[in-house]
Order: C-alpha cells, then structure tokens, then sequence
C-alpha cells in the first residue's frame, strides 16, 4: 500500500542532499523520485504523464509535523498487509487510479 500527501501550493524543504529516479509506471508514464541518497528515503515524487507536474506526492512519513495532512485516499489496498486497518468509510483503491478524480476540490 502507498500513502502520499498530495503538495499542491505547499512548499517542503529538505535540508539535505537529494538525488533523482525516473521510474516507468504499469501504465506508461514515467515518474520522477526525489530520494536522500544517504539512507535512500523516497521523500516525495511527481507522478509524471497527464497528471502533470503540478502535484507531488509527499511521503508523510518523511514530515517532522503530518498533523495538517490528512488522508485523502488509501491506494494499492490489493497488496496491503492483513493488519493494515483503514476506515470502513475511507477512500481506497486497489491500484492507482488513472486519474486524479479523488482530489479533494
């Protein structure tokens, strides 16, 4: 399972070293990875193709504060672990979707 913020208008700020990945996604697009190449943590990445560079996904985990970037949506759910638990009621995909119809407006 992947989570992610999505960065739109927010600005982040690592202060140290960065290095780049260009992955090809099942779908064909090319994504593009910003990682620390020190302990190598993904820190967030552009999902590439006609979702466009002006969101990045920012891994939470990666944020001294997530506290102001809550969920929107639980994604790749088909290959989450049994004890994972995410609310009845919470978006969820079994893989990305080809769209960005679950932004929140």
């Amino acid at each position: 399972m992947a989570g992610g913020g999505n960065a739109e208008g927010a600005s982040a700020h690592h202060p140290g070293r960065t290095q780049v990945l260009l992955c090809e996604t099942p779908t064909g697009r090319t994504m593009t990875c910003w990682f620390c190449p020190d302990c190598g943590t993904r820190l967030y990445h552009d999902p590439g193709g006609e979702l466009g560079r002006e969101h990045r996904n920012l891994k939470p985990g990666t944020l001294d504060d997530a506290t102001w970037l809550p969920p929107v949506a639980h994604f790749f759910t088909r290959s989450m672990q049994p004890w994972v638990a995410i609310p009845d009621d919470a978006l969820r995909y079994e893989a990305m979707p080809g769209d960005r119809k679950w932004l929140p407006d």
